[in-house]
């Protein structure tokens, strides 16, 4: 007989935010470590800077992949790429 293990925190998480909840951005677009750290701390800093009625952040990253999910979860994005 299979054993089953259901994630209840899973669904609980789904509609209640909690701290660290931006880390799973990683796990969501295949990130790796590194990347899903810098972008989580980024959505913290521009959800904070909302809070208190400043200007949102500017990602600057020449990591193509990581600025399109940045664009995705609603960043201002700068790639220095595109600059001569």
């Amino acid at each position: 007989m299979a054993s089953y293990f259901l994630d209840t925190s899973a669904i609980i998480k789904r509609y209640i935010p909690e701290p660290g909840q931006s880390l799973i951005v990683g796990i969501l677009y295949s990130l790796r470590a590194y990347d899903a750290i810098q972008l989580a701390c980024l959505l913290r800093v521009r959800d904070k800077a909302l809070l208190n009625q400043a200007s949102a952040p500017i990602f600057v990253c020449a990591d193509t992949h990581l600025c399109t999910v940045a664009l995705i979860e609603g960043l201002s994005v700068e790639n220095p790429i595109n600059y001569p």
